[in-house]
């Protein structure tokens, strides 16, 4: 009950969300599952919207992790790339002659 209270508090806005059957069904089965459960923030099932935004939280966490990897998979793109470059004009510079002066 306290984790229900100090939801509220920090609540900002409260939206109602219209559930598809299949919605209800991935709900009720989230809800039996304790493995599932033990998965998302403390208190998820104290309530049908407590459980609701659990799985929000948790579906954005998804979502963030996936931009991360995509961020980071784009950044080690560009060092390979600037890599290949920097090996490339090392090919191509033109060499001194050993003892020329």
């Amino acid at each position: 009950m306290q984790l229900e209270q100090q939801h509220r508090q920090r609540t900002q806005k409260r939206l109602s969300v219209a559930l598809s059957g299949k919605d209800q069904e991935d709900l009720d089965l989230i809800a039996s599952s304790p493995t599932i459960l033990q998965d998302l923030p403390d208190g998820a099932s104290s309530s049908r919207s407590a459980l609701v935004h659990a799985v929000f939280e948790k579906g954005m966490a998804v979502i963030k992790e996936a931009e991360a990897e995509q961020a980071y998979a784009e950044m080690a793109q560009e060092q390979r790339k600037s890599a290949a470059a920097r090996r490339k004009r090392a090919v191509n510079r033109p060499r001194g002659r050993a003892g020329a002066q």
